[in-house]
């Protein structure tokens, strides 16, 4: 009973922690500044006027659509876009014998019926980002994703059935043959599962980073302490995700804490 209990202290702090961090980004969305374009190269002259070129660092946000002269292609779903990212999964089904064992150890061990479990396993995964270029109504500013936290849209969800023997996997771009391999224990292939998100050109995004102007040249990125989020969903529903997330991780946290106490206790 006592070992559950750490457990579920353990999970208690695992979960405070993402509670915390939900609180960060909350705190981060809500109070950093949303501005057009116009209104950073105005900040970015003043700042030059009195400081030098390169000196502007400041916070900020910006809603607009993605632009790009040379977009990626993404593998799956063949979309014009700034960012994807993809997978293919192999899900399969195993039986596997539960024995139950005797408190005498020459006694023989009965089985019980195979108990079926669902596992994947993953055959190809791809990220991919390219820089480009926010617009909004008063311009377009240069975005450079290097370590962003994306917030994508889902461009393919598709499950493929297995057929018997070598299978070939085409979807756009992909292809892959899969050899008719065995695997050790009573095991059957289901199928085969595509996923792939992705930031299309032409999209509206929110994005969030720092403001700078090396060199001259404007752009948004990643702060060096901070973070860098370039999102499909705008700032109202970050907000409302990071709020509810938060809750929902807090009461989780408060219940495992208060059971793992009672169990140590008892």
């Amino acid at each position: 009973m006592w070992f559950v209990g750490l457990l579920l202290l353990a999970a208690a702090g695992g979960l405070f922690y993402g509670h915390r961090s939900k609180e960060r980004k909350l705190g981060l969305i809500a109070s950093t500044e949303v501005c057009t374009v116009d209104h950073l190269r105005q900040l970015a002259v003043s700042m030059t006027e009195g400081l030098g070129p390169g000196s502007l660092h400041f916070a900020a946000a910006i809603q607009g659509k993605v632009r790009c002269a040379e977009p990626l292609v993404s593998e799956l779903g063949e979309v014009q876009s700034v960012y994807y990212s993809m997978s293919v999964r192999r899900e399969r089904e195993e039986a596997r014998p539960q024995s139950r064992g005797s408190s005498n150890r020459n006694a023989p061990q009965t089985r019980n019926a195979p108990q079926t479990q669902r596992t994947s396993d993953q055959l190809a995964n791809s990220q991919r980002d390219v820089s480009f270029m926010i617009e909004d109504a008063t311009g377009q500013l240069d975005v450079d994703p290097a370590g962003a936290t994306f917030t994508a849209e889902k461009t393919i969800s598709r499950f493929e059935p297995a057929n018997a023997g070598p299978q070939s996997l085409r979807l756009g771009q992909f292809a892959l043959d899969v050899p008719s391999q065995p695997i050790a224990g009573d095991s059957k292939t289901l199928g085969y599962r595509f996923e792939e998100q992705a930031i299309a050109v032409d999209q509206e995004v929110f994005i969030l980073g720092e403001v700078t102007d090396p060199g001259g040249e404007l752009k948004i990125a990643r702060p060096v302490d901070g973070q860098l989020l370039i999102s499909t969903k705008n700032r109202d529903q970050l907000l409302r995700e990071a709020d509810s997330g938060a809750k929902i991780m807090r009461r989780a946290a408060i219940v495992c804490g208060v059971l793992g106490l009672l169990l140590l206790i008892l």
